[in-house]
């Protein structure tokens, strides 16, 4: 009966948060400008917050005020320019990373160095993408960025509820009992399909500029890309030794175990768009 309870509460905990910070993206990101960039830098410096945390616990990170400011810079970068001073940004913090760590000289430091690097692109450029996908053509006209944005979270949505509860309900293949215990293969094909889905639902409903062939490309790249990037947070938590990447979500833990998915396919969605869709 208690863990009936417990459960009944924790999905009740997670379709409330799940819907309120939905509907939240939702209308951030139809209003575009400072009101979605707000939203993607505070997301962006909790995860870096959550990735720094679960590395200190793994003995491999510490506290690094360069890499907020990286963050915060390349999203600027991303948000007014375009992502055009990149690679000159990237170049200088990886130098400065590498000068610091020859001034710390401690035991780890290379680690520590390694972990900063991967923390601020995995992070920063990754969520950034959402940016660059929002404000893509922008001249200041209004775009359809809100309808790649609202296509993107449909599909991820699509994806973590149908994998979640054909997982729970008929999930019997492990798909990497390893790292993710809990994930089947029988879920991760119900999520496939169900973001393929999503973005042809989406097509007809709202988004009628991006073609049906389009859409299910879109599909196929969050269905694949979703999930590794759940399967990639899975596996720095289990190497920090953590349950979640923090609680500042009831019901889903952290900013990177219920954006996970989203972070981590939405790189690969702006390059489609960019060079095969040439939105």
């Amino acid at each position: 009966m208690t863990v009936g309870v417990e459960w009944s509460t924790n999905l009740r905990n997670r379709l409330v948060v799940g819907f309120t910070g939905g509907l939240f993206l939702l209308i951030v990101a139809y209003l575009g400008g400072w009101f979605f960039f707000g939203f993607i830098l505070a997301l962006t410096m909790v995860a870096l917050y959550e990735l720094q945390s679960m590395g200190a616990k793994a003995g491999v990170s510490r506290f690094n005020p360069l890499l907020y400011l990286f963050g915060i810079i390349i999203l600027f970068d991303f948000y007014i320019y375009s992502a055009a001073h990149l690679y000159i940004i990237i170049i200088f913090f990886v130098t400065s990373e590498i000068i610091l760590s020859f001034i710390l000289n401690k035991e780890n430091q290379l680690i520590e160095c390694a972990y900063t690097i991967f923390t601020s692109f995995y992070a920063v450029l990754f969520t950034g993408s959402l940016v660059l996908i929002r404000e893509a053509g922008r001249n200041g006209q209004y775009t359809i960025g809100y309808k790649v944005i609202w296509s993107i979270f449909f599909g991820i949505w699509f994806l973590d509820t149908t994998a979640y509860f054909v997982g729970k309900s008929i999930g019997r293949q492990k798909l990497c009992p390893q790292i993710s215990p809990n994930k089947t293969i029988e879920g991760s094909i119900g999520g496939f399909i169900a973001a393929i889905a999503a973005l042809i639902i989406g097509k007809y409903a709202f988004f009628k500029e991006l073609s049906i062939i389009h859409s299910v490309n879109i599909g196929i790249i969050l269905g694949v890309m979703g999930q590794i990037g759940d399967v990639a947070e899975s596996f720095i938590k289990r190497k920090a030794g953590v349950k979640d990447s923090s609680a500042i979500l009831p019901g889903h833990g952290g900013i990177l175990d219920r954006f996970d998915s989203l972070i981590f396919a939405s790189p690969f969605v702006y390059l489609y768009l960019t060079y095969i869709v040439r939105l």
